[in-house]
């Protein structure tokens, strides 16, 4: 007993669950906001092992691979790799999961040796060094784990080791704060940064704002990825 209260608590991964839109990586973002950290973004999607981790230095098509970039990339130091304290959010992971090409495979069995939290940690052949993982990591896609867990045996144990957070969309509540919050103030500063600083954007007009009312009233996406494409937002910018 004495030796089970010292043994630190594992800390197993969360998956975000989804339909595309729903505030997965808007969620991810305002966590490591609130907590004062970095959120570090790899997508799985079409990703290779030599992807994942690099290749060796002295190869033609020498990387460090996708995770360690993320680690590295806003890093003050390289004096150290192990950056516990940031947010590792894995994109695109049940693409992994129903794919049946030997590369999508080979990439899932790595990164189920590399979220089991006795190991979270991989050798990158670049660097030619341990890299350990930060505590927290976030996977993120569209599809049921639990569902597909019912259906294959194989994955079972990975269902089992996450601690799943459903995503079901937003009402129109919801967008419409959503709207005027954060995706317009978002494409405003987007389009001020390719504007000349003498060219002054007077807003959207009435009829822009009733416009995208409308769009949001009549949306059927439980997301936001079809308000994100409404060109009446774009076009009134010029863009």
């Amino acid at each position: 007993i004495h030796e089970m209260e010292e043994k630190p608590s594992l800390r197993f991964p969360t998956y975000f669950v989804g339909k595309p839109g729903t505030g997965k990586t808007v969620a991810a973002e305002g966590l490591a906001k609130s907590l004062g950290t970095r959120l570090v973004k790899v997508s799985l999607d079409g990703a290779s092992i030599d992807d994942i981790i690099g290749t060796a230095f002295e190869n033609q098509d020498a990387r460090a691979g996708r995770i360690v970039d993320g680690l590295i990339s806003g890093a003050q130091s390289t004096e150290s790799i192990n950056f516990d304290n940031q947010i590792l959010f894995l994109d695109e992971f049940d693409r992994l999961l129903v794919s049946s090409d030997k590369q999508s495979e080979e990439v899932l069995s790595f990164m189920l040796k590399l979220l089991d939290p006795n190991v979270r940690s991989f050798y990158c052949p670049y660097l030619k060094s341990i890299i350990k993982l930060p505590e927290t990591i976030i996977l993120a896609g569209n599809f049921d784990i639990k569902d597909l867990a019912s259906k294959h045996e194989k994955f079972q144990a990975l269902a089992s080791r996450l601690d799943i957070v459903e995503f079901d969309g937003f009402d129109s509540n919801a967008k419409t704060y959503l709207t005027w919050n954060h995706l317009v103030p978002k494409i405003e500063k987007s389009y001020k940064s390719i504007k000349s600083k003498s060219y002054k954007y007077s807003g959207l007009s009435q009829k822009d704002k009733k416009e995208i009312t409308r769009f949001i009233e009549v949306d059927k996406d439980r997301g936001l990825r079809s308000l994100e494409k409404f060109d009446r937002i774009y076009r009134c910018f010029g863009l």
